[in-house]
This record gives structure tokens, sequence and C-alpha cells, in this order.
């Protein structure tokens, strides 16, 4: 950063320095004053950006630990401390001084970053297991509301498959319309699903942008492949539903 940034933020007490990306996703500018509603309202000025390489840290806006300590009544709670060494050769002993000869009033159990972000991926595929099995449920009970759908429509129409087996239709040509149509209805369905799903992502990236567990940011996004296959996997839950 520039170091009149750094001067004038530790001249400002409620002066924080904000990284790159944090600060175009809110669209800031140095000397700004914010006040964030999940923050308590709290009111910071913007005293300087910083980029880290384009790291995590980037998201994070950083400020004095007193000021925001008093701001939010949680003196002295800290849950997270990042500390840089001159030589990784003296990791295993910063860790130690850490953890056994400085004083803290709880138990601290300091990591490497490699072991530190295979943790957080641990945590990540743990909540992408669980959605997997909220996607699935969610995918029977669409299969379940289609098939309902057809039932009811074809239930509707008894007279006109009739009409139809009397003039020499047979049960596949039958079925085969059936499908045609409940294919068609989803798919109309996906169709229109999609542009609602577009603007909830671009809204979801202007409010939040991306979320943090421990410090390291998550950005979601849609690939265009997912997008590609969402209407041909829409119409094959059609058809599916339409089998039933």
């Amino acid at each position: 950063m520039e170091p009149a940034a750094f001067d004038e933020f530790m001249r400002l007490k409620n002066g924080v320095l904000v990284g790159d990306k944090l600060m175009s996703s809110y669209d800031w500018k140095a000397g700004q004053s914010v006040s964030l509603g999940t923050l308590n309202n709290v009111a910071f000025v913007i005293t300087g950006v910083f980029s880290a390489g384009g790291s995590a840290l980037e998201t994070r806006a950083l400020a004095g630990r007193k000021f925001l300590q008093e701001a939010l009544d949680k003196q002295g709670v800290t849950n997270n401390i990042i500390v840089q060494v001159d030589d990784t050769k003296n990791a295993e002993v910063v860790i130690r001084v850490i953890d056994e000869e400085l004083y803290f009033p709880i138990k601290t159990h300091t990591k490497r970053e490699k072991e530190f972000l295979a943790s957080i991926t641990g945590e990540m595929e743990d909540v992408l297991s669980f959605s997997r099995w909220i996607i699935l449920s969610t995918i029977i009970v669409i299969l379940l509301g289609v098939a309902n759908t057809v039932s009811m429509s074809m239930r509707d129409r008894v007279q006109e498959i009739g009409v139809l087996r009397t003039l020499g239709f047979g049960r596949a040509r039958i079925l085969a319309l059936v499908l045609y149509e409940s294919a068609l209805v989803a798919l109309a369905g996906g169709a229109a699903a999609l542009p609602l799903l577009l603007a909830g992502f671009s809204l979801y990236g202007a409010l939040v942008g991306q979320f943090t567990i421990e410090g390291v940011g998550i950005a979601f996004g849609i690939e265009p492949w997912m997008l590609a296959l969402s209407l041909p996997a829409s119409a094959l839950a059609g058809i599916a539903g339409g089998v039933v």
C-alpha cells in the first residue's frame, strides 16, 4: 500500500485499510466514510487500499483492533490470528512458542497455512455432501410434481384418449404424446426459471460477493456448461415425471 495511506490509518482511530477486491466490490473510494449495518452501523473512514498478491486477504478490511472491539462491544475477543514468519524453516519454532509459551486465556491451536486450508476444504466438503442430499430431495420432489401434473392432465382427457384408441392409436404412440407434452412443459418451466436464476446470482454477487470461512473467501458462480445442460435436464425431468 502507499506509505501515506498507512500513516493516515495509524493517525485516525476509525481508519480502515480495504483490500483491492473488497474495494471494487462495493465501489468504495479512498477517504470515503462508510457505515455498515451488519456491524452495528459502525462508521469508519477508508484511509487507503492494499493488495495482497490476489489472496483472500484482498476481500478483507483491516481496522484497528481497539477501535473495532470498542465499536462492537467485544473487547478482548479474538478468533483468528495470522502470523507471517520471516523464514518457513522457523515455522515449527513459532508454532511451539505461540501454543506453549505465550499467555492466552484459552488454549490456542496454531497450524501451518497448508494444514489450515486443508481443514477448511474438509469443512466445505461436508457442506457439499449435505447439499447433495438436499439437491437429490429437491429433484425427487420436482419429479413427483411433474408426475402429478401430467397425471391430472391425463385424467382430464380420458375421453380424448379413448377416442384416439378407437381411431387406432396404440399405447406406445399415446405414451409418446404424453411424454412429448410433459417434456415441453418442463422445458418451458426451465426456460422461464433461467432468467430468475441469473438475476438471483447477480443480486447475490452485488450484495454479498462471497462469504468467508476462517478468513478464506469463497465465491459462487455459474459455469457456462451448467447453463447449457440446464434445459436438456429440465426436459429429461419432464420425461421421467411423465413416465410415472
